[in-house]
């Protein structure tokens, strides 16, 4: 909690952005009005635009406002959650995740193949074997799965 009239001084607003550039959470406009309504508040009434803020600050404003949060393992490991609980896989289920998939590649199953992943008419997540592309059966065996088409035995991840 700030004292009062905090954030009315420039510099208490400029060192708040750095900590929280810093802490590695999200800096555009959208997540700070989210997460801090006040300094989101203090920004927009002290600088003309969020862009000339952070040029103020030396920083890129396509860099902070670049969707970082999803990484292409982030969202390998987030399928391969959902692929080993209960593998039902929609845009309503886990909005974000495909929101992430979407934003970043554009189209959400042809984006998972390349994930080598698919869906079935039911939302299953199906894993796709990397060698020939076909579905991977899952077999009894927890800690391994079988090609049938190639023959080969993958690890699960």
């Amino acid at each position: 909690m700030r004292p009062n009239g905090y954030l009315q001084d420039v510099n208490n607003i400029i060192n708040d952005f750095k900590e929280r550039l810093e802490s590695g959470k999200p800096c555009n406009p959208y997540a700070i009005e989210q997460d801090d309504p006040s300094l989101y508040g203090a920004i927009s009434l002290k600088v003309k635009s969020y862009d000339h803020f952070l040029k103020k600050l030396g920083l890129d404003p396509d860099e902070i406002r670049k969707y970082k949060k999803w990484s292409l393992n982030k969202i390998r490991f987030k399928l391969n959650k959902i692929y080993n609980n209960d593998g039902i896989f929609n845009s309503r289920t886990h909005k974000k995740l495909a929101l992430a998939i979407i934003n970043r590649y554009g189209s959400l199953d042809d984006e998972l193949e390349k994930l080598n992943f698919t869906r079935d008419k039911d939302n299953y997540l199906r894993r796709l074997c990397p060698s020939c592309g076909r579905e991977i059966i899952n077999r009894y065996d927890s800690r391994s799965e079988f090609c049938e088409s190639c023959r080969g035995k993958f690890i699960k991840m």
